[in-house]
């Protein structure tokens, strides 16, 4: 995991939410993409595999005329790491993963990240300060419309988030498990 954290994000304005993923389908993208329909005047970019519902993203876009979503296919690291720098928040809603690593990759750029409560994404994400869970989409709805009608909590949101990065570093884990061999090998 790349340690050299950016800066908060500073302008406290969401503007584009970020969606990463490769098992498009899996990951609910189409659900992603309802949420971009929700919302017309952000920006929604989709990062990863290339098929929907048996369907190219971009055709999938086209029929349910998905404007304001953005499609990047796959990219690599410093492609990514480019992208990340305009997001805002990753909306990510698959409800079936194990602990998400691109969580944790989003969280080290300084973007929060807004899931489901589904496979314990709670026990690493404070909601309402380093990201969110919650439970329907409805509640994910919500706090979309929330970071739109009270700009400031990004930057708060967005600080938290690289700390949550940080809790996660190799360094840091390594030396956890290594005192935790110690402890237990006395």
């Amino acid at each position: 995991m790349v340690m050299n954290l950016p800066p908060p994000h500073s302008m406290g304005v969401l503007n584009n939410v970020v969606m990463i993923g490769n098992d498009l389908n899996r990951k609910k993208a189409s659900e992603f993409i309802q949420m971009a329909l929700a919302f017309p005047d952000l920006s929604f970019h989709i990062v990863g595999g290339n098929d929907i519902n048996g369907q190219t993203v971009s055709d999938y876009l086209r029929k349910v005329k998905a404007t304001n979503v953005i499609y990047h296919g796959m990219l690599d690291h410093t492609q990514l790491s480019a992208l990340l720098e305009q997001m805002d928040l990753m909306f990510f809603p698959s409800r079936s993963e194990g602990f998400p690593k691109v969580m944790l990759e989003t969280a080290c750029a300084g973007i929060p990240t807004l899931c489901y409560d589904d496979y314990g994404a709670q026990e690493w994400i404070s909601s309402g300060k380093n990201g969110f869970v919650v439970s329907t989409f409805e509640e994910a709805q919500a706090v979309i419309q929330d970071l739109i009608d009270n700009p400031e909590q990004l930057h708060e949101l967005s600080k938290n988030a690289i700390e949550l990065g940080k809790r996660f570093d190799w360094k840091v884990l390594v030396k956890d498990w290594e005192m935790e061999i110690e402890r237990i090998a006395e």
